[in-house]
């Protein structure tokens, strides 16, 4: 029930040449310096509640599952013999069950595109829900601690956070784009 659970998330396990370091070293390297920026130009800067942070980012992430999912869509049902095609070398991999046993498949355009939007959706809606769940909290959460430096490291962590996965986003999107717009159209080398 796990592994089904998970598999939209796989896309971040997909073996490839600096994917993985883009992804997860890149989301953490701009979303550190985002937060940085974010605290020492304006510290007093409202994270929940009206007019905030949250309700600045909020629009963005709620609009992503439903073009995500539109996108995952039309590359599953695509009519184009290319995309079943496994991708040229060096082809991502992805560690699949198939008839009970795990083990390492070489990704055709289709499935690495697919597992793409399916991460992506997947990412989108767990921002939503962080920063709704965020949102609720804060009230209780200040209500609970009164130190005020307390408060000011949860505001940075919940932040960092928020801004982790938005550039995981945004850079996971570039990936993606670069396989839709560059590597699609490579034939086998």
């Amino acid at each position: 029930m796990f592994y089904i659970l998970a598999r939209p998330f796989a896309f971040i396990l997909v073996r490839h040449d600096h994917l993985r370091t883009a992804m997860i070293a890149g989301s953490i390297v701009c979303a550190s310096i985002a937060t940085l920026a974010l605290f020492v130009v304006d510290p007093t800067r409202k994270i929940f509640g009206s007019g905030s942070f949250i309700q600045a980012i909020l629009p963005v992430f709620s609009s992503l599952p439903g073009f995500f999912i539109a996108a995952l869509a039309a590359v599953a049902t695509f009519n184009r013999p290319e995309l079943d095609v496994e991708m040229p070398d060096p082809a991502p991999q992805l560690k699949l069950m198939t008839q009970g046993k795990k083990g390492f498949v070489k990704l055709t355009t289709r499935m690495f595109l697919s597992f793409l939007f399916a991460y992506l959706t997947s990412v989108a809606f767990l921002g939503i829900a962080v920063l709704i769940a965020g949102d609720l909290l804060a009230p209780g959460i200040s209500r609970l601690i009164s130190d005020e430096k307390a408060h000011l490291i949860i505001k940075v962590i919940f932040v960092l956070t928020a801004l982790l996965i938005t550039f995981n986003i945004v850079i996971t999107t570039l990936v993606g784009m670069y396989f839709l717009a560059e590597r699609i159209h490579r034939g086998k080398v």
